[in-house]
């Protein structure tokens, strides 16, 4: 195990941490990992911000070329700084099997980004804000996240840029916003959207039809277009109580977005409505909403990994060591 703090050096290798041990670095303001980084099984790497600090957390931002694959824990955490954090997993490929959390206060915009050409997720993935801001998490460089996983939205914006394959989930909660910025990528209809809060929602840009699974839907939370639905060749909305789903009619009437919600919703408590997320482009009447609780639904065994707080990191020999943590939001 090792603790880190106010001064470091990191080797210009292959760093590994090898199952049982952890790496701890905490109060430094740039963190870099250039030539790759393994976190094995049952190991833990934490970087973060120990006590109120004005500090601008860097973790290794546009600087590895090499192949980052984690199988235990990286927890990056600047929750006590009210700095504007830049985190971003920057190299070939990630693959993730085990934990990993980008944790800022939101208070002002900041930088959370994974720019691997290539993401694969069998694991859990948290971006997390104790508040909204107008920032925004990318993940991928344009080519593929392949999620059979759970990749989980705290007070957060998911800008989608790529291709989503896989049978994983992505879950918004505490108003968060999942934005399908460009739907003519290929979004495979087995991966699942979940809202599991009232307050987040679902915008998609209303260029390309586009079909998805959602779970979780109702208690008025939303889901929309960044265009105001038009009733004119098409309803604005129409729900088939047979199929379970909701198709929702732009400007353009052969640009329909279907959601798959699930059957059991009263047609009558359907409503279209303003949706303007922070930063999210929108207009007026862009969205419907549902006055009532969501129907019995059965969640796809990928939307049931919790998305846990971030856990706590050690700066002294006294930390358990453990790679488990239970602590999850709602």
């Amino acid at each position: 195990n090792r603790i880190d703090t106010g001064t470091l050096t990191i080797p210009n290798e292959l760093v590994t941490i090898y199952s049982g041990n952890y790496w701890s670095i905490f109060d430094y303001a740039g963190v870099y990992f250039t030539n790759g980084l393994t976190v094995q099984e049952n190991a833990m790497l934490f970087v973060s911000t120990k006590s109120a600090t004005t500090m601008s957390l860097i973790f290794n931002p546009n600087n590895c070329e090499g192949i980052i694959t984690n199988n235990g824990i990286i927890a990056v955490n600047s929750l006590s700084s009210t700095g504007a954090p830049v985190y971003n997993l920057h190299g070939a490929s990630f693959y993730n099997y085990g934990e990993l959390y980008f944790a800022g206060n939101g208070n002002v915009g900041d930088t959370m980004t994974i720019t691997t050409t290539l993401v694969q997720n069998a694991g859990m993935m948290e971006f997390y804000h104790t508040q909204r801001s107008s920032s925004y998490v990318t993940i991928g460089a344009g080519t593929t996240i392949e999620n059979t996983g759970q990749i989980c939205f705290r007070s957060h914006y998911f800008y989608q840029l790529t291709d989503i394959t896989g049978n994983g989930c992505m879950t918004a909660c505490a108003g968060s916003t999942i934005y399908i910025s460009n739907p003519a990528r290929a979004i495979s209809t087995d991966q699942s959207f979940y809202l599991q809060d009232s307050l987040s929602s679902v915008v998609i840009y209303g260029s390309t039809s586009l079909t998805m699974n959602v779970y979780g839907f109702g208690n008025e939370n939303k889901l929309g277009i960044t265009q105001t639905l038009v009733g004119t060749t098409y309803p604005k909305f129409v729900y088939d109580e047979v199929a379970g789903t909701l198709i929702l009619t732009g400007p353009t009437p052969t640009v329909r977005q279907t959601f798959i919600i699930g059957t059991g919703y009263d047609p009558d408590l359907f409503e279209v409505v303003n949706n303007a997320p922070l930063n999210v482009p929108s207009a007026n009447l862009n969205s419907v909403t549902y006055h009532g609780p969501v129907p019995d639904q059965v969640l796809p065994a990928s939307c049931q990994i919790p998305c846990k707080d971030p856990p706590v990191f050690p700066v002294d020999n006294t930390f358990p060591m453990t790679s488990v943590f239970t602590s999850t939001w709602e």
